[in-house]
């Protein structure tokens, strides 16, 4: 028997455990789009339904509503679903992996896996998580789940941006999906009330790639946050930390800015290093500088952020910063004038104290440290890093019998202050970022306009690898990865300053397109091709922000024959990106439908050479 949305919409199945004990529930109440689970000690677990389309999507919370504090709540399993399976024919669960950071060929990083549990046998449950606090750290928290028949099934996903698991496990003829927070061991309190995991839960029919494709059109349309009531265009943006990794200066940007101009970049953010540290181009001499967000560096901007901010009024161009505002260093002014905002004992990763935005005075620091920022900046994009891996500090701070609080109010306020932002700066984009793609999530999508995927992002085989995963789960708004040549392969033989294959520019066809290196530092040749290539890109980009489909395996992106096509669902037009072939055998590869753009020929493209594979972009004129 399949799951219904009328199901999954009116009374879902939830798993509470107290004491390492599942209980049941002693009443049910529904007023509207509020569902209301009762259960012993007082405990109450209250879902807020939205539906939209084929998906609806549940805010949970947990609340004592008796007298006494309950006995520890162990678990609390907001997506519960039991699938029918018969021998061989069991549900595949479709996945990928998070947005982590590797040079090696396939990477780790958002590769793709699917999973069928066959049998009852040991080992136990399939199981994706989140690692040390940060959603995306390991696994997507995103899947589509395949019937046994393969004709339809599920797409689903979780909003919690601090650990989760997902555990499919398999009883005879039926296969469990339960996922949830973890790391619980929480007592309540008389009257408390703690947030929990969003869920979402789509309905599809047909193949999986139906599913995939479900999935991304209603975190695009029902889940992502608009721009001033608009939908958010790929975006182009100048970002100079993987050109230089913090070694910058204020003269850096007065060049970049004209020169953004010139080849069509609209934004231009300045990233780690403002605030002191990456002169020797390391990250490792940027954390002691982390906290000190009252002004910039001095050495790098001795008169401020004004010089920039007017010089990019001037040639029409908008203005981004990044801030990493969830810890700060004990040298930093953080430090010196607010320690009771910081968490004592244990460090985190890098060096750092980690912020206690489990209290709102934290969350109001951080609110007034960034705001004071963006208004000296003009600021029209904040990039929001986040390079600790908080979980072990959550766990030092709770008590055995409240675990998992200290996180729960942390991650309640990290919502409060991304919505904070969002509603004092209409006029500002998000980049959600988290050393590379490590907190992505239902909730993180719903905050920001886009996602910054990986701290890997110089070689084309592994960016294109990147895109092809996370776009099976992501729409393309929230793929950001970036153009970083020069800098971080100077033994490589190639020209950088010069016009590159096409390789190097239609990579990153399909998400946002992010430069790094520093357009002032090309030839007239590169600025020329930069310029056409950026043409072509914002040509194309409300298709490839549309449906797509996948040419290829995600393991042929380094050798093989791949690529992306695109089809607008408002204006039917098409695209088409492909890589490891000449030209005609490209259009061979096109799907049926796009025979006029393969009799058409490409647009752009060429040949590649033996640094560079073979690429070429097809297009309605």
């Amino acid at each position: 028997m399949e799951l219904t949305l009328a199901e999954l919409a009116n009374q879902p199945e939830i798993v509470l455990s107290v004491n390492g004990t599942i209980e049941q529930p002693v009443g049910y109440r529904q007023e509207g789009v509020r569902l209301t689970v009762a259960y012993p000690y007082g405990i109450v677990a209250t879902g807020v339904r939205t539906v939209t389309g084929d998906a609806v999507e549940w805010q949970w919370s947990l609340s004592n509503e008796g007298i006494e504090p309950t006995p520890p709540i162990s678990a609390f399993r907001p997506l519960s679903l039991h699938l029918p399976c018969q021998g061989r024919f069991a549900p595949i669960l479709h996945g990928c992996r998070g947005g982590l950071d590797d040079a090696c060929y396939p990477p780790f990083t958002f590769s793709l896996w699917e999973k069928s549990i066959l049998t009852e046998g040991l080992p136990g449950p399939w199981v994706a998580r989140s690692a040390r606090g940060r959603s995306s750290n390991q696994d997507l928290p995103f899947f589509v789940l395949e019937n046994a028949l393969g004709t339809g099934g599920w797409f689903l996903g979780l909003g919690w941006s601090g650990d989760w698991d997902l555990r499919m496990e398999r009883h005879v003829e039926v296969v469990s999906i339960h996922a949830g927070m973890t790391h619980l061991n929480l007592t309540l309190m008389p009257g408390e009330t703690f947030r929990q995991p969003s869920v979402l839960m789509g309905v599809y029919q047909g193949a999986a790639s139906d599913g995939f494709r479900a999935l991304r059109n209603h975190l695009r349309d029902q889940v992502q946050p608009r721009h001033q009531g608009r939908p958010v265009p790929l975006m182009t943006c100048f970002n100079n930390y993987y050109g230089d990794r913090g070694n910058f200066n204020a003269g850096d940007f007065l060049r970049e800015i004209p020169a953004a101009e010139e080849v069509g970049i609209d934004y231009l953010v300045i990233d780690g290093g403002w605030t002191g540290g990456g002169d020797d181009a390391r990250w490792e001499s940027v954390p002691e500088h982390i906290g000190n967000w009252g002004r910039p560096d001095p050495k790098k901007f001795p008169h401020g952020f004004e010089p920039v901010r007017k010089l990019a009024e001037q040639h029409g161009r908008k203005m981004g910063i990044w801030f990493d505002v969830e810890h700060a260093h004990a040298k930093s002014m953080a430090l010196r004038e607010h320690p009771e905002l910081f968490f004592t004992g244990l460090l985190d990763n890098n060096g750092c104290h980690l912020l206690r935005l489990d209290l709102d005075a934290g969350r109001e620091w951080a609110f007034q440290s960034i705001a004071n920022t963006l208004k000296q900046l003009g600021g029209q994009y904040l990039k929001f890093d986040m390079n600790a891996d908080p979980a072990p500090i959550w766990a030092h701070n709770d008590l055995p019998d409240r675990r998992g609080v200290t996180e729960i109010r942390y991650i309640e306020n990290v919502y409060r202050l991304w919505d904070q932002l969002l509603e004092s700066f209409p006029e500002m984009l998000t980049e959600n970022c988290a050393s590379g793609g490590r907190r992505i999530d239902l909730e993180m999508i719903r905050r920001s306009h886009t996602n910054w995927l990986s701290d890997h992002s110089q070689s084309e085989s592994i960016v294109r690898y990147h895109i092809y995963g996370a776009a099976h789960f992501l729409p393309a708004n929230q793929i950001n990865t970036g153009f970083a040549h020069k800098f971080l392969e100077p033994n490589r033989p190639v020209d950088w300053n010069g016009a590159l294959p096409a390789s190097a520019y239609l990579s990153l066809f399909g998400g946002n397109f992010i430069l790094n290196d520093r357009a002032h530092q090309f030839g007239q040749a590169g600025r020329d091709s930069l310029r056409d290539y950026l043409q072509h890109f914002k040509h194309t980009r409300e298709v490839f922000a549309g449906d797509i489909t996948f040419i290829g395996e995600q393991a042929q992106t380094h050798a093989g024959v791949t690529g992306l096509v695109g089809v607008d669902p408002a204006s039917g037009r098409r695209a088409a990106v492909i890589f490891g072939a000449g030209a005609q055998e490209a259009a061979a590869r096109l799907p049926d439908g796009f025979a006029s753009l393969a009799a058409a020929g490409p647009q752009a493209g060429d040949m590649g050479n033996e640094q560079f594979t073979p690429a070429y972009l097809f297009y309605d004129v």
